[in-house]
């Protein structure tokens, strides 16, 4: 009687503590209580990294894409606690993000990769959807993937990127590698009013915003890296390759290397100074909204949400 009263005690404190995202160490077990308690539901919010490991959990198990809902972050995020090993898992390996993925001025940070072999690596790996107001802070060991690669997407199909930042740690991949988006395809795929201030390395198609603009736009965006390198000739400030649209991009002039497409319309985009970069009027004049979503904090150099 005792052993079975005990693996039925076993049995309801694992459920428990499954669905509430808790477990021994407290670490590690997704929470995807706040979408299975109501998935008919337009919209949702979360708050911690079990909820947003969440969202990997129920993407890549193919439970939902969230195609036709809305994710709202109400809190920064520390991912630091899947530091160590192959680290975070993407959102949305392959089978693609549909929904819309609000960062509502918030910042995912501590955010570490290391799978060298894995394709579309990213915090979300793949996605069709639409992200906006979001700051990533990539850990110190940064972001390690093959083919497809990018601080916030590795892969996006019609996807859009708009008014966020990637900070911290480097990205690396073999191709198509981006401070931003490793690749991003289709007509209306679109990175709007980002910066980045990584170092990017890889094989080829390597970019300081997007590895490879595959009929996609890139506009009003910064590269302020450290670096952007790679062993092969396709390589940009802003991007590694594009038979898209760019337009009203810049780069870092001190960025090293050389660099032969130097123009707000070209893969290198145009020069702007180090003081330039530092200066909310030059981000205005991008259109970049400062009255409502970005601010320079004194004391730091780049842009933040508020």
């Amino acid at each position: 009687m005792n052993k079975i009263l005990y693996s039925v005690l076993t049995l309801t404190l694992g459920l428990v503590m499954s669905g509430s995202g808790c477990s021994p160490d407290g670490l590690h077990v997704p929470d995807t209580g706040w979408y299975t308690s109501n998935p008919s539901a337009a919209s949702f919010n979360i708050s911690t990294a079990a909820q947003l490991a969440g969202i990997a959990k129920l993407t890549n198990e193919n439970t939902t894409d969230f195609s036709g809902k809305t994710i709202n972050l109400t809190a920064n995020i520390d991912l630091s606690s899947y530091g160590s090993g192959k680290g975070w898992t993407p959102i949305s390996g392959h089978d693609a993000f549909r929904g819309n993925f609000d960062g509502k001025g918030h910042v995912i940070s501590g955010l570490y990769i290391n799978d060298s072999g894995k394709e579309y690596v990213g915090l979300f790996g793949s996605t069709y959807g639409f992200i906006k107001n979001l700051g990533v802070v990539i850990a110190l060991g940064g972001i390690t993937g093959g083919e497809q690669v990018g601080g916030i997407v590795g892969n996006g199909q019609d996807a859009v990127i708009e008014n966020c930042y990637v900070s911290g740690g480097p990205v690396k991949g073999t191709i198509c590698v981006g401070g931003i988006a490793g690749k991003i395809l289709g007509f209306d795929g679109l990175i709007n009013k980002c910066y980045t201030t990584v170092a990017v390395s890889g094989n080829d198609y390597v970019g300081g915003i997007e590895g490879q603009a595959w009929f996609s736009k890139i506009t009003n965006c910064v590269a302020i890296n450290t670096s952007v390198t790679a062993t092969g000739s396709n390589k940009g400030r802003v991007a590694g390759s594009s038979n898209g649209t760019l337009t009203k991009n810049y780069a870092l002039a001190t960025m090293p290397g050389s660099w032969s497409y130097k123009d707000h319309d070209k893969l290198d985009g145009q020069d702007v100074s180090d003081t330039g970069s530092q200066d909310s009027s030059f981000y205005i004049s991008l259109g970049w909204d400062f009255d409502n979503i970005w601010y320079i904090k004194y004391g730091e150099k780049y842009p933040r949400h508020w």
